[in-house]
């Protein structure tokens, strides 16, 4: 029940808003729109992220974890930095499709695209682009964890027979540690 009618439904929410973001990003970097509305998509994806981020096990707990959508607290700046850094090389090869991959997170999660969508972003421009490539990895990441929580899928299957014991849990009682330690009040 908890998969279904919270995680699952948070994870689609977020993927949905992430999506939204980067198809308004694509018109704005073309000249074919305003700010202010990526701005409010923006927005909602941090609020639906937000939302899902209660959740801190399971896919999303992967590799560098949460960090993979927001870096924060990030009071040495790395983000910003980052995206400076970016900024300054102009590099092409992180603005093709899977180009961002393997990247440092400093450079790919919502805090380096807010820096670069509350800051002055001029439509076709290397910046532009770039907040359209890490638009599109967030949007990758959020349809992952919607299908990592998906029934039939290897995770959720693992989630889904817990109680009677499996190679990911072997008894209820681990994935309700495993739960109870990741969620976030």
């Amino acid at each position: 029940t908890t998969a279904d009618d919270f995680i699952l439904p948070a994870y689609a929410a977020q993927a949905e808003a992430a999506t939204a973001l980067t198809e308004a990003l694509a018109g704005y970097c073309r000249n074919d729109g305003e700010i202010d509305a990526i701005q409010a998509a923006f927005v909602d994806l941090f609020l639906a992220w937000q939302r899902a981020s209660i959740i801190q096990f399971g896919p999303v707990a992967e590799a560098e974890g949460l960090m993979r959508v927001q870096l924060w607290p990030d009071p040495k700046g790395f983000s910003a930095r980052a995206i400076r850094a970016a900024l300054r090389t102009d590099d092409p090869a992180l603005l093709v499709e899977g180009g961002l991959t393997g990247r440092s997170i400093a450079l790919t999660n919502l805090t380096a695209l807010e820096v670069l969508l509350f800051k002055d972003l001029p439509p076709e421009s290397y910046a532009c682009d770039l907040a359209q490539a890490i638009g599109a990895f967030q949007a990758e990441l959020a349809t992952g964890f919607v299908a990592a929580w998906t029934p039939g899928s290897s995770f959720r299957t693992a989630y889904d027979t817990a109680a009677e014991g499996n190679a990911q849990y072997a008894n209820a009682d681990a994935l309700l540690r495993q739960f109870l330690a990741g969620a976030v009040v």
